[in-house]
């Protein structure tokens, strides 16, 4: 045993000590805090700073050893801490770190310079720009001048204790970086450059680009000038670049101040200086520099954007020529400007650049030595505060470049690592100029593919700076992961967080003292730093993250002692009445305040927008919740609104009153985390009391139960104890003067407080145990005070309690509202919501005084209060009105008052109404009003009331009980049905009503058999009225008879338009068609006559009654959607674009009378509807349909414009593609449809809601109906064509437009996009237009890359369309076909679909697409050979070797000739134009040549060599085809010279060796002739004999043979009209040419006797004329020509009938091979009449004018040759006559109209009745010749067959005329029925032989259609439209049929329409079709008859 202690206390006293000791320590401890916190955490103040706490692995600067740390090596003073000892560290120098080595050095952390050792952190990078002996300029930081120095020192940190400056403690300290021996040595030596940029040091250049002399423009703005005059010129200039001469280099004026140049400038004849500063394009440049030079130097040396956009404006430079060359350049030399510059000036994508070995520009740049430059940029660029340039957009979300792996799978910083470049490595880390802030730049893939390479790398310092680098991210990752937390993120989510994971173990509280020193070294920071705010603290309290927060408050509790800011949650009048509220709208916004942490701890975090719209609709809610809902199903308020806010979530409501009242009835977010942090922080500061109010007024009820759990509160004390009520008394607006009452306890005082604050959860919970509080305090209750402060939920919550009738039967005793309830408080205050209610709740409405709410709200002085008094005193008297008002009415029946005095009274009281009676509470006809009911008045007044007054009172109430509210009024839900007894009256019985009460208009119509199926509902079935009303009254019947005659007519009016509509559709007879409109119209009016305005309030009557109008909806559409009619692209109508109405299937069918008939008596057309009509006729080709609206007669009146009509026949038309209907149109409509769509574009752009997005729709779709190249288009896409006429191969309508320079390509293709967004869902129409859309460029050779925007946007709807359609195989493939396509044509496909592409599942489009797009960039890379430089021989072989094809085309659909060019290649440009034959005029996707690709892209070279080239190509040709044709010419004249001579040696010799003897004998008998007979020869006067062998000719030829005139019918026809309308034309030229007199009187004494002579002794006729025939073209002379010519027409006439001959009456025409005579018309007139004998008659010929008199007679002698021709030698009609063939009698001549060749229209003119020419009525009779006679006359039936023109309509006319006159006197069923296959026709006719009713003109198909309606039981099962013609059978059927080659189509459809089913074989079989057997046999059909081959 050892010796027992001698010291006192022995263990006892030892702990005590050392506890002792620990309290000291504790309080020291708090001392040095409360110090700290004091100076605000200032790190600065040194002398009061708590010292800084270092860890293990931290970064420091230290000075310690002096023989280890040489200021020369910065590495032998900066390390890493690497044991901490107390107040001591134990460093490892990085030296030691590169070495290998193990040497550190022992560093007190508590000194401070000038003590030897010391020890401060290190935030720097850890390399520098520049290297030791590099020369450079440092900035004075004194007079901004720039000093020339050279580097001696890196981090010369002994520089700090040289200038006095404190060590530095965070990374927002300066640490000097270089120190510099100046060039020029003063009294310092040395500067020292605190930073390590361009602001503070900059490289000074050792080579310049220009010399002294050279003459140099330089930047105005960027220029130094020497003198004040200088600078102001320069600043004043208004060029931006002046230009100057250099007159010194490398200027340094004593060392002081440097400059790159000095320049002299002229202004005004004065010289001028100034200085430059920097050595580069964007300060100076040569004044005759290269454009294309400068720009790749100022890439080469980083300028700004500015420059780069300034050289490529003021130069013109194309860029995106060049653009690969300018990114190359941009990425060898790391410049970040340029490659923002190409990416958005120029829209070049660095994204998409990949070399061959996968690299991304970052890889590129990673292994360029300028990729520090531009990482530093770029990091500078990412900041959120750099704004000032342009940025580079390179993030892309789905592929972000940084991550992006190349061929060896490396990152672009493995490369980095991998080059060793470590400057580059560490600019890229860097927390002041890198990326280390960057969250995305740098993600953890990435960093452990880095590691792994560093780790190779087996570089020190690559390792010590990326292992800094890691511990930098983690402490800011943590610190990024709390301050970016949601709000609503739970703290135990939040710490799931893999980043947070150290805060979960045991040493959290080491980690959270790191990460808040790590928070106050940097956020101080200027630069990229993102932790410059307290908000992450702020959070921390505010929603509640109670552990973290204890973390770092334990570690540094000053980072939360600062100023709060939340929103407040205190009421603001949003749940008081609208028109009280006194709140600013915008005030819940700014309510923000600025609170401690404690109460930052009760507030907490709270943003509401609210939006005061749906008030209403939240009052009605809580309405229904306490005057409707049951407590068991809907047991308190919360429950109702989490109902509420579930059904508005359901119908996509938004109801923010109801989401902010029920988050009011709970507990807010994290209220569990900020009340552990509330007792935390209470426990902390036990001085510190909460105020009671304060969590009241701001709604956190959760307070007040923590007060009252932690005995803070004693609710059941006195409130005038309670220090925090007392003191804020006064706010309380329930106490009289702020004065508590004495007997008032905590509890009360607060639910009253509550009430004041809209605070129903506290109310509730402090009233959860006792109740609330019934006393009255200081005049008022609690529902009296919830009435005053107008809180509906309150009042709500109050009537559900115990104490409710305690509150209510109390009165107010408070001034002002003595005697008083909470009703009339609420309407005094102008609470209405709160009066209404209570009185709900059925509070008592009368005071203590008897007064009412109504009475309080009077005297209101708000005019909405007194609004509602009137109202409410207006409703209360209603009930008395309508007493009054019965009274009355029953006093004027029992008087028998007149019938139109009582209706008068009905109506104007209403007594009889029911919306009055459900007004005063009577919701049923049997409820009583002051013990009357609505049956008992209807009753007694139909009991003592006159006849008519009971029957209109009986009829208005019957026929206004359909409403909903009226059906439950008489007790009815549904009185159409039988389920409600109502009893239906069939035909039958109708008819036996209407006989029974002599309604013969009601039987006749009703016996109809349109009628068979109408019913009835029996009046007396259907409800209570006529019982009610009559009771059993023998009135009834009569009541009862005219409902049901009302009813009656109604239903013929229902039934009527049904079956107008049926027929309609079906196409039925017009005469059908007409009596049921008879009969519509007539049962309206009798509707409308015998009610009147007893029907006003029946919507079934309203809805059946009224006029027929065109139906604009079939219901029973009958055409499917792949009917040609559903395929077009109709006009748009008022109704919608369904296009069912009856107007479509008239048009499509074709029904031209029935459509006439509509468009003549039925209402409801307008304008759109016309134009669909004309359109779907043109279309379909119904000519009477198009005619009957282009040329209305005035039957009807359209609503359309004439010209839209044209415009929608033509746009029909060329959508059926008849191109040739098109050809004839003089001119055709041009829409401006791009124009158009821009117009819609603009006027909707930048809204985007549903309803703009229909309204733009509409438009769209209306620019697509109105425009003929859509329309075409759609044809050929719909396939809606004759493949005879035109099909997707020859497109010839297409071309017809294009041709006619109608539309352009551009248009065309913008009409093809529209066409795409028609149905834009479809697959299959996409494919559709995609296959057009290929048509049309092959046909039209339309060239896409001309045309990039369009084809963009076509592209773009094509990928959308075929995006996930991948079960449509076929389409998708072909679609990617298209594609492909397009790529290899040079267009670019890399843009398209991008969005889609983008977010769109992966699938067999877009793998087959993206496979394109690598397809088509491969082939782009294959141009990298020249755009790289290389070598002529290279480029040669690389296109032999087929890599690449001179066809080829670049990106921009360039060719190897535009890029050679582009690159200045004239080498290559040589060998491609000259040896492989390239185009220079080949053009681009810009339509630019080679020459224009030089010059834009600046290239001088070759813009100089193709100059050359092509002026010495035009040299070359011009003179070889100047010499070609020269000798051409001398060739031919030659060779004619030579043929000339032969021939004529040749033909003198043949005619001498074949006429010699003939010609000597002829000759001799000449001479002896002469001798013989001269003498007598010479005594003749005349010979009349022919001498011209011409006439001789023509006088034998009697006869042309060989031409068969059949075959020219059609030739001859277009001949003869286009000669008739140039005759007409001209005769319609102008006015009418009058010959002067002189020429007229000299014409006359001319005299000609041969023609005299001959005209004498050839006119073999009587001088007077009995009558006389005139032609159908002097007949339309004298109808529409002047009425002066007539009269003078009638006196020639007569004159020439009387025998008068003169020159001017009878003159013969001079040429004529006929006798042709004129005659003047007028003396002063040059009009002729040309007439001629024609055997024993006159025939007028033409009147016309002088100048066409010649052209006439060659018509006329042209006519009557082709006459001649047409009859038979005499020999030939003598044998025929002979055989029998022919008649005995000769027939006359038939003379030829001289416009055509078909008979000529002659009309006979009687002497006697010539002067009634004259006249406006006058028609002539036309002549008949012999043969049309005897047909005319002809008994019985008569068959003429004829061809086109021969007479037949004038010989049918003349018919039907014959027949009036001889029959119709003689039989009284005389009819008359005209057929034919034009309604043109048969309105010709009709107009020829005029109107009468017993003569009928009909169409062919109106026929069949009139018959089919007539015959029983006949049903149209077959509509026009469906009619097959050759055209249709070539396209639907023989086209797809196995033998189509073998039997043409032609032989396939006669033998079908011939002998299949046109044969007399055919018919017998009983379904009319040959059988086959009996077709193939010979013996049926006959051998000689066409049939198909058997064995086909």
């Amino acid at each position: 045993m050892g010796k027992k202690s001698k010291k006192k206390g022995g263990a006892a006293n030892k702990a005590a000590r050392k506890e002792k000791l620990q309290e000291r320590r504790e309080q020291q401890l708090e001392q040095l805090d409360h110090q700290y916190y004091s100076d605000g955490g200032n790190n600065e103040l040194v002398d009061n700073r708590r010292d800084r706490e270092y860890f293990v692995g931290d970064r420091v600067w230290f000075m310690g050893d002096e023989s280890y740390c040489d200021m020369h090596n910065p590495n032998t003073y900066r390390g890493v801490v690497h044991a901490v000892d107390g107040d001591f560290v134990e460093i490892k120098p990085l030296q030691s770190l590169i070495d290998g080595g193990n040497y550190t050095e022992r560093i007190p952390t508590k000194t401070k310079p000038p003590d030897k050792k010391y020890v401060f952190p290190d935030f720097c990078d850890m390399t520098l720009r520049f290297d030791i002996g590099d020369k450079v300029v440092c900035n004075s930081s004194a007079d901004d001048r720039w000093i020339p120095a050279s580097v001696s020192t890196f981090w010369p940190i002994d520089e700090i204790e040289k200038q006095g400056f404190p060590l530095p403690s965070s990374a927002g300290d300066q640490v000097p970086h270089y120190r510099c021996d100046k060039l020029f040595i003063d009294d310092y030596p040395c500067i020292a450059s605190p930073n390590d940029d361009d602001f503070d040091i900059r490289r000074r250049p050792t080579s310049f680009r220009f010399k002294v002399g050279d003459n140099v423009t330089f930047n105005s703005m960027r220029a130094r000038g020497n003198t004040a005059a200088a600078v102001n010129h320069l600043r004043r200039s208004a060029a931006a670049w002046t230009n100057g001469k250099i007159i010194l280099v490398d200027v340094c004026e004593e060392g002081l101040d440097y400059a790159v140049y000095e320049c002299s400038f002229k202004v005004a004849a004065k010289k001028y200086s100034c200085l430059i500063n920097d050595d580069d394009d964007e300060h100076i440049a040569l004044v005759d520099a290269e454009p294309r030079e400068r720009l790749i130097e100022a890439i080469e040396q980083d300028c700004s954007c500015d420059h780069f956009m300034h050289l490529a404006s003021h130069f013109n430079i194309d860029v995106t020529t060049i653009q690969d060359l300018l990114m190359t350049k941009a990425i060898e030399f790391g410049s970040y400007n340029a490659m923002a510059w190409l990416q958005h000036d120029c829209s070049v994508d660095v994204r998409v650049v990949r070399d061959k070995d996968g690299n991304n520009f970052l890889h590129m740049i990673a292994n360029s030595p300028f990729a520090s430059r531009f990482i530093r940029k770029l990091a500078e660029m990412s900041d959120f505060r750099a704004h000032g340039d342009v940025k580079l957009d390179i993030d892309d979300f789905h592929n972000p470049p940084f991550k992006e792996l190349n061929n060896n799978g490396e990152v672009w910083l493995q490369s980095l690592v991998r080059r060793g470049d470590v400057k580059a490595l560490d600019a890229a880390f860097s927390p002041h100029s890198g990326l280390a802030w960057s969250t995305h730049f740098l993600y953890s893939g990435v960093l452990e593919l880095l590691a792994a390479s560093v780790k190779e790398s087996n570089n020190r310092m690559m390792q010590y700076i990326f292992d800094a680098f890691v511990s930098f991210r983690n402490i800011y990752q943590q610190f990024h992961a709390i301050s970016m937390a949601f709000d609503k993120t739970s703290e135990e989510v939040l710490l799931q967080d893999e980043r947070l994971a150290v805060f979960r173990g045991e040493d959290a509280e080491d980690r959270a003292k790191l990460m808040i020193r790590f928070y106050r070294d940097w956020k101080d920071r200027s630069g990229p730093s993102r932790i410059c705010s307290d908000s992450t603290f702020h959070d921390l309290v505010h929603n509640g993250r109670f552990r973290l927060f204890q973390l770092l408050y334990e570690a540094d509790r000053g980072l939360f002692e600062i100023d709060y800011r939340a929103q407040s949650n205190e009421d603001h009048q949003q749940f008081i009445q609208e028109e009280l509220r006194t709140s600013a709208k915008n005030e819940l916004a700014t309510g923000v305040l600025t609170i401690d942490i404690f109460n930052a701890c009760v507030l907490g975090q709270y943003y509401l927008d609210l939006e005061y719209d749906g008030f209403n609709h939240y009052v009605s809610g809580i309405f229904r919740h306490f005057l409707h809902c049951d407590a068991v199903n809907c047991p308190s308020l919360h429950h109702h609104l989490s109902r509420e806010i579930e059904t508005s979530s359901r119908l996509s409501i938004v109801d923010d009153y109801f989401s902010y009242r029920l988050r009011l009835l709970e507990d807010g977010d994290h209220v569990k985390g900020r009340q552990n942090i509330l007792d935390y922080l209470l426990l902390k500061h036990k001085d510190v009391r909460l105020g009671v109010l304060f969590p009241l007024r701001h709604r956190q009820c959760w307070v007040l139960r923590f007060m009252v759990d932690k005995k803070y509160l004693d609710l059941e004390g006195l409130a005038v104890k309670e220090n925090n009520l007392v003191q804020d008394a006064s706010t309380l607006s329930f106490l009289n003067f702020g004065q508590i009452p004495p007997n008032m306890t905590v509890r009360c005082c607060l639910s009253f407080a509550a009430v004041q604050y809209d605070d129903l959860q506290s109310l509730e919970w402090l009233c959860e145990s006792f109740g609330a509080p019934s006393d009255l305090i200081d005049g008022w209750n609690l529902l009296h005070y919830s009435a005053y402060m107008g809180r509906i939920e309150i009042i709500g919550w109050l009537s559900t309690q115990p104490v409710w009738n305690a509150l209510v039967s109390k009165a107010s005793s408070r001034k002002n509202f003595g005697g008083a309830f909470a009703v009339h408080i609420a309407a005094s205050c102008g609470h209405l919501h709160a009066c209404d209610l209570l009185i709900g709740l059925n509070v008592p409405l009368e005071d203590e005084k008897g007064h009412l709410p109504e009475d309080y709200a009077k005297n209101s002085q708000h005019e909405f209060v007194r609004t509602w008094a009137a109202n409410r005193t207006a409703n209360r008297t209603k009930p008395q009105a309508l007493l009054k008002a019965l009274v009355e009415f029953l006093r004027l029946v029992q008087e028998r008052k007149s019938v139109s005095e009582v209706k008068d009274f009905i109506i104007s009281s209403r007594c009889l109404e029911i919306d009055t009676w459900r007004k005063c509470d009577c919701f049923s006809f049997d409820e009583k009003l002051a013990g009357v009911t609505f049956r008992d008045a209807l009753h007694f007044c139909c009991e003592h009331a006159d006849f008519e007054i009971v029957k209109w009172i009986c009829v208005r109430h019957y026929f206004s009980s359909g409403s909903f509210i009226a059906q439950k009024f008489w007790g009815r839900d549904d009185w159409s049905t039988d389920r409600n007894g109502s009893k239906r009256l069939s035909r039958d019985d109708l008819v036996s009503f209407a006989k029974e009460r002599g309604y013969d208009d009601l039987v006749d119509q009703l016996q109809l058999e349109w009628f068979k199926d109408i019913s009835c509902v029996d009046p007396l079935t259907r409800n209570s009225i006529l019982e009610s009303a009559l009771g059993n009254d023998e009135r009834l019947v009569n009541v009862r008879a005219a409902i049901l005659r009302i009813d009656i007519l109604a239903n013929i009016v229902d039934v009527s338009k049904s079956t107008m509509q049926d027929i309609l559709n079906r196409g039925g007879s017009v005469d059908e068609l007409g009596v049921l409109l008879r009969i519509n119209a007539e049962s309206n009016d009798a509707v409308a006559a015998e009610a009147g305005d007893m029907l006003t309030n029946d919507y079934h009557l309203h809805y059946v009654l009224g006029s027929f109008e065109m139906p604009k909806y079939v219901h029973e559409w009958q055409y499917s959607k792949s009917h040609s009619v559903s395929k077009l692209l109709l006009y748009e109508e008022e109704y919608g674009c369904d296009h069912h109405g009856a107007h479509i299937v008239l048009a499509t069918e074709g029904y031209t009378e029935l459509l006439r008939f509509c468009l003549s008596n039925i209402k409801g057309w307008n304008a759109a509807m016309e134009l669909n009509v004309i359109r779907i006729a043109s279309f379909f080709g119904h000519a009477s349909i198009v005619e009957m609206l282009l040329s209305p007669d005035g039957a009807f009146t359209l609503h359309s414009a004439e010209k839209d009509r044209h415009n929608a026949a033509i746009v029909g038309a060329g959508e059926a593609l008849r191109y040739r209907d098109l050809e004839c149109l003089a001119t055709m409509p041009k829409d401006s449809i791009i124009e158009k769509g821009s117009d819609i574009k603009r006027r909707f752009e930048g809204n985007d809601s549903e309803d703009v997005w229909v309204k733009r729709a509409v438009c769209v779709r209306r620019i697509m109906s109105e425009s003929l190249i859509v329309a075409v288009l759609n044809g050929y896409a719909r396939e809606l064509f004759d493949s005879d006429m035109d099909n997707k191969t020859t497109l010839k309508t297409l071309r017809l437009l294009v041709d006619n320079r109608i539309y352009t390509y551009d248009e065309i293709l913008y009409a093809m996009k529209l066409l795409l967004e028609k149905e834009y869902f479809s697959i299959e129409w996409t494919a559709c237009i995609v296959d057009l859309l290929q048509s049309v460029m092959d046909a039209l050779r339309l060239t896409p890359i001309f045309h990039p925007d369009r084809m963009q946007e076509i592209c773009n709807k094509v990928i959308r369309a075929a995006m996930g359609k991948d079960k449509e195989a076929g389409a998708v493939k072909f679609i990617l076909g298209f594609f492909e396509k397009l790529a290899s044509d040079g267009v670019d496909i890399q843009r398209m679909g991008e969005v889609d592409l983008r977010y769109s599942e992966q699938g067999d489009f877009k793998m087959g697409f993206i496979n394109l797009q690598q397809k088509q960039l491969s082939d782009w890379s294959r141009f990298d050979i020249v755009k790289k430089g290389g070598s002529l021989a290279d480029v040669q072989a690389f296109i032999k070797d087929g890599n690449l094809t001179v066809d080829s085309r670049d990106q921009g659909g360039i060719l190897l000739t535009h890029l050679s060019a582009a690159y200045d290649r004239v080498d290559l440009l040589v060998w491609l134009v000259v040896s492989e034959g390239m185009d220079l005029n080949a053009l681009d996707a810009q339509h630019r040549t080679t020459l224009d690709v030089a010059k834009a892209s600046k290239a001088s070279s070759a813009t100089k060599w193709i100059v050359e080239w092509k002026a010495k190509t035009i040299i070359g040709s011009f003179l070889r085809r100047s010499y070609y044709h020269t000798m051409h010419r001398r060739r031919l004249q030659q060779s004619n010279d030579a043929a000339t001579l032969i021939q004529s040696v040749i033909r003198a010799y043949a005619i001498r060796k074949i006429f010699a003897n003939v010609l000597v004998r002829r000759l001799e008998e000449s001479q002896h002739f002469a001798s013989v007979w001269g003498r007598a020869i010479a005594s003749l006067d005349d010979v009349s004999s022919s001498t011209c062998w011409a006439d001789i000719r023509e006088q034998l030829i009697d006869i042309k043979v060989g031409l068969d005139d059949e075959m020219l019918d059609d030739t001859d026809q277009r001949l003869s009209k286009a000669m008739e309308e140039a005759v007409q034309e001209e005769s319609n030229e102008g006015n009418d040419e009058f010959v002067p007199d002189e020429m007229i009187e000299f014409e006359e004494l001319v005299s000609d006797d041969d023609v005299a002579n001959e005209a004498a002794h050839k006119l073999d006729i009587s001088t007077q004329w009995l009558s006389f025939q005139m032609t159908s073209h002097v007949v339309k002379f004298l109808q529409q020509g002047d009425k002066k010519y007539r009269s003078f027409f009638v006196r020639r006439m007569r004159q020439l009938a009387l025998g008068e001959r003169s020159r001017i009456l009878q003159k013969p025409l001079k040429g004529s091979k006929t006798l042709i005579y004129e005659t003047y018309l007028e003396q002063k007139s040059g009009h002729r009449i040309l007439w001629t004998q024609e055997n024993s008659s006159i025939v007028i010929w033409y009147v016309a004018k002088h100048k066409q008199v010649s052209r006439l007679m060659q018509l006329i002698d042209d006519s009557k040759s082709r006459s001649a021709r047409q009859h038979m030698p005499d020999s030939l009609v003598n044998e025929l006559q002979s055989e029998g063939l022919l008649p005995q009698n000769k027939s006359k001549e038939v003379l030829l109209d001289i416009f055509g060749n078909v008979p000529l229209k002659v009309y006979d003119v009687n002497f006697n009745t010539i002067n009634e020419i004259t006249k406006e009525s006058w028609t002539p009779q036309l002549h008949l010749t012999d043969e049309e006679r005897d047909i005319v006359e002809a008994d019985g039936t008569v068959l003429v067959l004829g061809r086109s023109g021969t007479g037949k309509t004038v010989t049918i006319t003349q018919r039907l005329e014959f027949d009036r006159q001889t029959e119709a006197a003689q039989d009284p069923s005389f009819t008359q029925l005209f057929v034919a296959r034009s309604m043109r026709l048969c309105r010709y006719v009709e107009g020829a032989v005029g109107e009468d009713n017993r003569t009928s003109f009909l169409t062919y198909a109106r026929l069949l259609n009139d018959i089919e309606s007539i015959l029983p039981g006949s049903t149209r099962n077959f509509n026009p439209s469906q009619r097959i013609d050759f055209g249709r059978f070539k396209r639907d059927f023989h086209h797809h049929s196995s033998f189509n080659e073998k039997v043409s189509a032609l032989i396939s459809w006669t033998v079908i329409r011939t002998f299949l089913k046109g044969s007399i074989q055919a018919f017998q079989p009983p379904d009319g079709i040959l059988p086959l057997d009996e077709f193939l046999e010979v013996e049926k059909l006959g051998k000689n008859r066409c049939r198909v081959p058997a064995e086909l």
